[in-house]
């Protein structure tokens, strides 16, 4: 089984506990059904004041990584149940063990890796691109990812890019390059497949569905996942949010390789425990933690100074602004080396 802790206001705190077990089971919150088993039904484990933790049956899912499945239990009818006005899911425990992960890019250790982004977000010209991709490569760049707004638009679609960075990189082995895929669920795929044959990664954002990333990992393709407005999920105000680090974890099960958890300092909020709970569980699980959101050479190596070599220092809009891309990518690597 896995474990799932809530956070709920009710008037009935353990009524409302049994409400959430029991409607897993039937849809109605007070009625367990004769017909379900002991081997599937929902159990509450423990309520400590209005923290409740909540046990579900792994025999419910067609596997550990059903991602999909596993969130439309756990957080599936609670909004709709009156006694309940408002059921967090602050924590989950699940296990890992069978998840079978081996690193997918080599990458050097001494030292926080350096990615960088795309821009402009859209606009894009084949001939803007590969000037951009190419002061990055010979400034010594580790990592580049497409901006998640990117896409598949008409003008640049991602067989052109696929076709103008797969060429220049033949001459950079050693860069990740993370090409941006988001859409339904047919063009998702679609998509995955042209980016399958070139050993590079794809990018992309949760609005895809945050049971998608599964699909690159089954392929044996780079994963970043993009947490770009992850917030109308997590925010603490949402009364039915979902925590960032459950989502974190959620994602870790499926087999990403990168993952953006926000940052510290920059223009990112100020409350960054989550950052750091974070950054620790994708180094607990040897995934890449990326910081992004305001990043830059003074940012970067006072992050090393704090957090060591273990994590990825992503620039965006600070590597562009003048220009000079080449050179500003060798500030960055001169403040994390």
């Amino acid at each position: 089984m896995y474990k799932v802790k809530y956070k709920i206001k009710s008037s009935n705190i353990e009524k409302a506990a049994k409400a959430i077990a029991i409607g897993q089971s039937t849809g109605n919150p007070n009625i367990r059904s004769t017909l379900e088993s002991n081997e599937t039904a929902a159990i509450v484990l423990d309520i400590d004041k209005n923290i409740v933790t909540i046990a579900f049956k792994y025999k419910n899912l067609n596997r550990i990584s059903d991602v999909a499945q596993m969130l439309c239990t756990i957080q599936g009818g609670q909004s709709d149940i009156d006694l309940l006005q408002e059921c967090k899911i602050i924590d989950i425990e699940i296990s890992t063990s069978n998840i079978n992960y081996t690193k997918k890019w080599k990458h050097p250790t001494h030292r926080p890796l350096v990615g960088g982004i795309i821009k402009p977000k859209t606009g894009l010209t084949k001939d803007k691109l590969q000037n951009i991709v190419l002061q990055m490569c010979n400034g010594g760049i580790d990592w580049i990812k497409e901006d998640e707004i990117l896409g598949d638009p008409s003008y640049l679609p991602l067989q052109q890019r696929v076709d103008i960075i797969t060429k220049i990189l033949d001459s950079y082995p050693n860069v990740m390059y993370c090409f941006c895929v988001n859409g339904s669920p047919s063009h998702y795929l679609n998509q995955l497949d042209l980016v399958e044959k070139t050993n590079l990664g794809v990018h992309t954002n949760f609005w895809s569905g945050l049971n998608v990333y599964e699909d690159a990992h089954l392929k044996n393709i780079f994963m970043h996942f993009q947490r770009s407005g992850i917030r109308i999920l997590t925010d603490n105000r949402n009364p039915w949010s979902i925590s960032w680090k459950v989502i974190v974890r959620l994602a870790i099960l499926q087999g990403i390789d990168s993952i953006h958890l926000g940052m510290i300092g920059g223009y990112y909020p100020d409350d960054v425990q989550e950052v750091y709970d974070t950054l620790k569980l994708c180094q607990e699980n040897n995934r890449i933690g990326a910081l992004s959101c305001g990043m830059n050479p003074e940012i970067a190596k006072k992050l090393k100074n704090e957090l060591g070599n273990n994590f990825m220092a992503n620039v965006g809009g600070w590597l562009h602004t003048d220009g000079k891309i080449e050179e500003n990518v060798k500030k960055m690597l001169k403040a994390v080396s």
